[in-house]
């Protein structure tokens, strides 16, 4: 809902330019050879194209970037690396957005511009917020006030309260998200700025809603529905009657609830806004379920996948997995509540692979339907009960006989359920532990290791003493983020196939070496997609191999690395080869050749080591696939 109602906002901010100012600027792009002309099109068309065209955003920018540059105007150079930032930001390359901002903070310090200033760190907060990093966004957003306040633009300020307010209210400070709501809506009264004002209403009653005070959040809910009939804004009034549904739904007034959905879905749907639709119908489908209304719960998740699977929405296909997955939970079907829970999972660690990787992680196989045992036996005691020629002694142990059957299969089915229970709740339980660790832990790790690269590009002119100490924390933090990253990695469901064991060890391999620059060769076995293997197998084959590659890039100084996979009769063969200055296999002093031989050993495996001085190193293991 959050999500939602910044994207909104957001996208109101950079509609104002309009589709007329925006063809004005693409002729004058296409045109012009006026440099001076052309040098403010560039960005202020970068602008516009940022939320729809990224990548052509991001191409407009650093052209603007590069006429200023030539021309020696700084604040063009500043203006257009501000875009770049956005551009960056929208195709979800954080680290990128954030150096371009960087250096668009230091031409308009320079030049002692407060109104370009305010713009950037407004722009670098909204960066840290979508990184959950609160407490930077809340810093550079307290930044961009003061620098409004100096160029006493006051309808931005009142937008930047509001920014405020919605940030600290994550970080659960209640009571100055509140003071901060209150400034925004004193500002934007004012200024009578009815649209925005609206906007800031429907901010203070999440917040009441985050506080459980549900009326008060109604009430401003409300004072935000009468603003946006006065501006005639359908879509922020859809959107207001959608946290009035769910707010009712927190109350447990379900008919209430169902009301306000359906008022969103009207207005949606008279815009032809279909994909929202399909949204607030996966809403509604939560209430229908609480008043036993089944059939049109069902029918609105299925509404709503056919319409997010077309649209190959896959932010919204996750949370209505999901919803399909408690709603078959709570119905009794386990078997599609596994199924459902287990797409969820892994089509949201599809998306948060998604920045760092070319393709999503492929969805894992539909859980097998449960065997028709039920039918059999009722098939057998109808067959049974027809036989009229049956004795009387016949017919009674024909009546034990399906007594005893029935009640062995009520108990396997019993057993099962409960089996399927505690598999679902296993891998919730295992999906939180690794959601918590990549987001929170994951984010301290990566910042660590960010003071430690700014520690060394600062530290060689200023403090050159203190480059080893930075190196170190730079380093160390690089091996504990992936060492988490493998931990998340074993105890997410749904990694579970050898396949996707050998992209890991891809992976992981053309990492290391890229670290190094050491070419990599890597051959890949032919592997059936949804061959399973055991999670503990798969843990320690994956750590044989990175113990084989850290060696190799560590120890061996090769320039290359040949990792060659096969698998032959139900064995997986792993040989990680080098060129390097190789070693007496009888001075081995480490603990990391010895690691994987214990690995290999408890796996029933064959490990060999072919080494000699000046000679290489070529590891060599093989296990059956259990």
């Amino acid at each position: 809902m959050i999500f939602r109602l910044l994207l909104f906002l957001s996208f109101f901010s950079s509609v104002t330019l309009g589709v007329a100012q925006k063809d004005s600027l693409l002729r004058i792009i296409k045109r012009s050879k006026d440099k001076d002309s052309l040098i403010s099109a560039y960005p202020s068309l970068s602008f516009v194209m940022h939320l729809s065209k990224p990548d052509s955003a991001l191409e407009l920018a650093l052209k603007g970037i590069r006429l200023a540059d030539s021309l020696g105007d700084q604040n063009f150079v500043g203006s257009g690396k501000n875009m770049a930032g956005l551009a960056y930001f929208r195709k979800g390359w954080y680290n990128a957005s954030l150096k371009s901002y960087n250096e668009s903070l230091e031409i308009f310090t320079a030049l002692n511009m407060p109104d370009q200033l305010a713009r950037v760190h407004q722009n670098m907060g909204h960066v840290f917020q979508a990184q959950r990093n609160y407490t930077e966004a809340l810093k550079h957003g307290v930044e961009a006030i003061k620098y409004y306040e100096v160029s006493k633009d006051s309808f931005r300020l009142g937008s930047s309260f509001q920014t405020l307010s919605i940030i600290t209210r994550e970080m659960k400070d209640f009571a100055s998200s509140m003071n901060y709501i209150n400034e925004s809506c004193k500002i934007l009264i004012k200024l009578n700025a009815y649209d925005e004002l609206a906007n800031s209403y429907t901010v203070k009653g999440n917040l009441y809603v985050a506080m459980k005070k549900y009326n008060e959040g109604l009430l401003e809910f409300n004072k935000a529905i009468q603003l946006y009939d006065k501006t005639d804004d359908l879509l922020n009034k859809a959107i207001t009657y959608e946290n009035i549904g769910s707010t009712y739904l927190e109350l447990n007034d379900l008919n209430l609830s169902i009301q306000y959905y359906n008022r969103a879905i009207d207005i949606f749907a008279n815009v032809r806004s279909y994909v929202d639709v399909a949204y607030e119908r996966m809403l509604r489908s939560k209430p229908y379920q609480l008043i036993n209304k089944n059939k049109e719960a069902l029918n609105d998740l299925i509404y709503a996948d056919s319409v997010f699977s077309s649209e190959k929405l896959n932010d919204y296909l996750a949370d209505l997995y999901k919803y399909r997955s408690e709603y078959h939970q709570e119905t009794g079907d386990l078997s599609n509540a596994l199924k459902f829970f287990q797409k969820h999972v892994l089509l949201k660690d599809s998306l948060n692979e998604a920045n760092n990787k070319d393709q999503l992680l492929r969805l894992q196989a539909e859980f097998e339907s449960e065997k028709k045992e039920k039918q059999i036996s009722l098939l057998e005691a109808e067959t049974a009960v027809k036989d009229a020629k049956l004795s009387q002694r016949n017919w009674i142990i024909l009546a034990f006989a399906i007594l005893f059957i029935t009640g062995i299969y009520l108990w396997f089915n019993f057993r099962k359920k409960q089996a399927l229970k505690q598999e679902l709740k296993k891998q919730q339980l295992l999906n939180k532990i690794s959601s918590d660790l990549h987001d929170d832990l994951g984010a301290s790790l990566s910042s660590i290791r960010m003071y430690g690269e700014m520690l060394k590009m600062q530290g060689k002119e200023k403090a050159p003493e203190l480059m080893p100490l930075a190196e170190k924390i730079s380093d160390n933090s690089k091996e504990l983020i992936q060492t988490m990253s493998d931990i998340v990695w074993a105890i997410k469901p749904g990694n579970s196939t050898l396949s996707e064991l050998q992209d890991k060890i891809w992976s992981t391999a053309l990492e290391i070496c890229k670290s190094r620059n050491i070419e990599l060769n890597f051959n890949k076995a032919d592997i059936s997609e949804g061959l399973s293997i055991n999670a503990d197998w798969r843990n320690d084959v994956y750590l044989i191999c990175k113990e084989g590659l850290n060696n190799a890039m560590k120890y061996s100084g090769s320039s290359s690395i040949v990792v060659e996979i096969e698998f032959k009769h139900q064995k997986f063969s792993v040989t990680i080869a080098d060129k390097g200055v190789g070693f007496n296999p009888n001075n081995i002093k480490g603990n990391g050749l010895r690691n994987m031989q214990q690995r290999s050993e408890r796996l029933n495996g064959e490990f060999k080591l072919i080494t000699a001085p000046n000679q290489g190193c070529n590891i060599q293991f093989s296990v059956s696939v259990v």
